[in-house]
């Protein structure tokens, strides 16, 4: 089995240009999601059976704030919050390289905070909700 450190993983997100915010974040939570299924499961079934269903998928990211126009995660999540616009994201938990496993999809944020608090550095944390299914791939 092959370990691998999460420093490696890649994320960014296309609002008309890629964005590479990797460096900004210390954590991703929430991908791929859970997948919508729905309970089929009649009477005289000896166990549970379940169908395809809708998927309702909102992941989190968060990390170090940065207001650097068009690369820091102001600019570019606080920017699609307040317009409500979709963007595209792409993740990678072992990294971007060419063949590696790639998770992607279409997003708005849903949520984006700025938390502060005294003698610690300036967060952000957003939470982003996925407009269809996430896809499955590599890079």
């Amino acid at each position: 089995m092959a370990l691998f450190d999460s420093r490696s993983a890649y994320f960014s997100i296309n609002d008309g240009t890629e964005r590479d915010l990797t460096a900004h974040i210390t954590d991703i939570t929430g991908l791929p999601g859970a997948a919508g299924l729905h309970d089929a499961t009649t009477l005289g079934d000896t166990g549970t059976k379940d169908v395809d269903g809708l998927d309702d998928t909102t992941f989190s990211i968060s990390g170090f704030y940065d207001d650097t126009a068009t690369t820091g995660p102001e600019a570019v999540l606080g920017a699609l919050w307040s317009s409500r616009a979709n963007a595209t994201f792409r993740y990678g938990p072992k990294g971007s390289t060419a063949a590696f496993l790639k998770y992607s999809g279409s997003i708005k944020v849903a949520d984006f905070s700025l938390p502060a608090k005294v003698g610690s550095l300036t967060l952000f944390e957003a939470k982003l909700k996925l407009q269809g299914r996430v896809a499955r791939g590599t890079f």
